[in-house]
């Protein structure tokens, strides 16, 4: 890294002039918004996220272990005091969202596996009433007719009307 970079306790990112920098960016599956600066180093640039060097700044390389995470106490991931920085595992990590927060990205999750749309759901289970057999509509879909008994008897798919 650049000589002089480094993360105040307020989580600016001073240069080696001792000027703020750095932007947000967003990264990830779900494209979340961290705080982060570029640099070069022996000819290389790369994306520097400011949590981990605050977070390597307080703790040392403790946090540069297999399994560590850096958190955010609140939750917030442009939150970079270092007040506000910790390490542990994925679940401590994860348990550091909102109740709400950790529920919305469960039923995304939940959608990106989907099978079936609501669509799909309510034309099979209309099917199904009509003495359609479980074994011919797994078959027609190319499921196991243990997938489609379950979302036919709403063992999964409980929330399609």
């Amino acid at each position: 890294m650049e000589r002089g970079y480094r993360i105040d306790g307020n989580g600016n990112i001073l240069g080696p002039n001792g000027h703020i920098h750095g932007g947000i960016r967003k990264g990830g599956k779900r494209r979340v918004p961290y705080r982060c600066f570029n640099l070069k180093f022996e000819g290389e640039s790369g994306k520097v996220f400011v949590h981990q060097l605050q977070a390597y700044q307080k703790f040392g390389e403790t946090v540069l272990h297999h399994g560590i995470q850096v958190r955010h106490k609140n939750g917030d991931n442009l939150d970079n005091r270092n007040s506000n920085i910790l390490y542990g595992t994925s679940v401590d990590n994860w348990m550091d969202r909102s109740k709400e927060d950790r529920l919305e990205h469960a039923q995304f999750a939940a959608n990106a596996r989907k099978r079936w749309t609501d669509d799909d759901v309510r034309r099979l289970r209309k099917l199904r009433g009509r003495g359609e057999m479980v074994k011919l509509l797994a078959a027609q879909e190319g499921v196991a007719k243990s997938q489609m008994s379950d979302m036919l008897t709403r063992k999964t798919y409980r929330n399609v009307k």
